[in-house]
């Protein structure tokens, strides 16, 4: 019974200065000011997402392997990584499967003359290859790269707001309380469209042209944040400084005794 008694005492003496810790620290007042900081910046690319479309009647004998067949054709485009994007297969009246298959790959702008020429170079009788879409806006590397450049000058920005006050106001010493970065809107090609003509291969070869394609080279990107910087008020850091302070001597005693009487 003694040694219950001991480990409960020793208990309470560890208790009293944890919760008089945590009653300073939630009884502690702040002067807050809040600022919304928002930078601009640019992100830029030298590569296009280049879009090719599959056409084809084919039937169930060809239809076998034909996903392996396109990846094939496409690397005599453009020899690199193309990935299928869509993949649409109907039936016709005659019984044929009519495929539409959708590839994508990004490549250097060094890379994109010619396209048109080898699609319609390997574009035959029941298959067609066309490029359909050459499209500049910045890849999603290049937006997050753009992104986290605008968040770093946002965290310099706070900084040196933090210091500035600290330096007017040499009696408190303000830190940064909070930062939100507000969700962003979908980017914005300010730059002037080009327009580009695409062109549409028939299964007979014949060449016409379409609608245009709008092609941008660099997209702005725009970053907001809600900053909180903040101060503790002197006169509740006095309110609560002696609370840091060992448990009393009676204290303890007074809790040794209670378990005494028990």
């Amino acid at each position: 019974m003694k040694q219950l008694q001991k480990i409960i005492l020793f208990g309470l003496t560890l208790a009293l200065p944890l919760a008089a810790t945590a009653q300073m620290f939630t009884s502690l007042q702040l002067n807050t000011i809040s600022y919304r900081f928002v930078q601009e910046g640019w992100a830029s690319t030298n590569t296009a997402r280049v879009t090719v479309d599959f056409d084809a009647a084919v039937d169930q004998v060809s239809l076998g392997g034909i996903n392996s067949q396109v990846l094939a054709n496409m690397k005599k485009i453009a020899d690199t990584n193309w990935h299928i994007v869509s993949f649409e297969r109907t039936k016709d009246t005659t019984g044929l499967e009519k495929l539409h298959i959708s590839v994508e790959a990004r490549l250097p702008e060094a890379e994109l003359a010619g396209l048109r020429d080898k699609a319609k170079a390997i574009t035959k009788a029941g298959e067609t290859y066309t490029v359909t879409n050459i499209d500049f806006t910045p890849s999603l590397a290049a937006m997050e790269q753009t992104r986290a450049a605008l968040r770093a000058t946002i965290y310099e920005q706070a900084k040196q707001e933090v210091a500035r006050l600290s330096q007017a106001n040499p009696g408190q010493k303000y830190f940064l309380n909070s930062i939100y970065f507000e969700t962003e809107q979908p980017p914005v090609a300010l730059q002037p469209a080009r327009e580009m003509k695409t062109v549409q291969l028939s299964v007979n070869g014949a060449v016409s042209t379409s609608s245009s394609v709008a092609m941008s080279v660099n997209t702005k990107v725009t970053q907001a944040a809600q900053i909180t910087v903040a101060s503790i008020i002197p006169e509740s850091m006095d309110a609560r400084r002696n609370v840091m302070k060992p448990a009393k001597a009676d204290e303890t005693i007074g809790a040794e005794n209670a378990l005494n009487t028990r």
